[in-house]
């Protein structure tokens, strides 16, 4: 017998993952049997020859493994290494109140079980913020118009492709302030025109 198939050598957390064993004998009426050797926990072999296996998280990062198939009188093995991986986690938690023409800041922050690169990217953003993919920073200044509910949805992507999304709501409400400072601006008017008619009358 020959083994002429490959498995698929990334696997995920809580995740099954499979590989059938294919084999070629010339021997046609021969029946093979399968076995795995120097596995790790929890994989598993069916008759037929279907690997599966379920990693968990204390299981991340590379695993060997090895199968045998044999036909009574001779065999071929074939070891393989599966890479278990995990998703990012995201550990910063945004603010969920902004105020009107007032910066909103959120510095995104990830980490990755299994020490892979993490790469930031923008799946939805309200009009005027901004975001960098270099240092995972949003940066806002929210508008009159965009006072209520603004959903972001960013993303934490790691080097083999597993991602995990960050979906949150912004509350922009009317910058207090602003209205004070209208206030105060007004009220100086009102008062420095008072005293010029004051001053007129005055020198009458």
């Amino acid at each position: 017998p020959n083994i002429t198939s490959s498995p698929d050598t990334n696997a995920y957390v809580n995740t099954l993952w499979q590989y059938e064993v294919k084999v070629a004998d010339l021997n046609t009426d021969s029946k093979l049997s399968f076995e795995l050797l120097n596995a790790p926990d929890g994989m598993v072999i069916s008759p037929q020859g279907v690997i599966s296996w379920r990693p968990t998280d204390l299981q991340i990062n590379g695993h060997f493994f090895t199968v045998k198939v044999s036909d009574g009188l001779a065999q071929d093995t074939q070891k393989k290494r599966v890479y278990v991986n995990v998703k990012p986690r995201i550990l910063s938690v945004p603010k969920p109140v902004a105020l009107t023409n007032l910066k909103y800041e959120y510095q995104l922050e990830a980490e990755d079980a299994n020490g892979d690169p993490l790469t930031y990217k923008v799946v939805r953003m309200p009009k005027y913020a901004n975001f960098d993919p270099e240092t995972g920073m949003v940066t806002w200044t929210p508008r009159k118009a965009q006072k209520g509910v603004n959903d972001i949805v960013l993303e934490v992507v790691d080097s083999h492709g597993w991602s995990t999304l960050q979906e949150f709501q912004v509350h922009v409400f009317n910058n207090p302030g602003t209205r004070r400072l209208s206030f105060l601006r007004d009220t100086i008017s009102l008062l420095a025109l008072i005293g010029v008619i004051v001053w007129a009358v005055g020198n009458k």
